[in-house]
């Protein structure tokens, strides 16, 4: 089996064992083309700096996803995320910026959008 068939199977096991939320994704954008439902991801907040200073700290919605599972997923597309646990209310997100790893996995930076 070849490297890449390895990390692939591995990168499968480990989304299948620690993902948290599902999401349906709007490649196009909101109401742009066909939407892709049962997007599996880990959902998180990460912290970031939100002034110049320094001085606050806000949390900014991060996913994290196979790319083999979002090929092509970037700016403007649009994702209804669904939590597994706690608050399981469905939530609208834009992506500001998806960032590959090279590891086969996406981080997908996002902002939420109005219900």
């Amino acid at each position: 089996m070849s490297f890449a068939a390895l990390e692939a199977r591995l990168n499968q096991a480990a989304k299948a064992r620690i993902s948290n939320a599902s999401a349906t994704w709007w490649p196009g954008g909101m109401g742009v083309g066909e939407p892709v439902p049962g997007l599996r991801l880990i959902y998180d907040r990460e912290a970031s700096p939100s002034h110049a200073d320094r001085s606050v700290i806000d949390a900014e919605p991060v996913a994290s996803v196979l790319a083999a599972d979002a090929p092509g997923i970037a700016r403007r597309c649009a994702l209804r995320i669904t939590r597994d646990v706690g608050d399981t209310a469905p939530r609208l997100f834009s992506v500001l910026r998806a960032e590959a790893d090279g590891t086969g996995w996406v981080q997908v930076y996002l902002t939420e959008e109005a219900p």
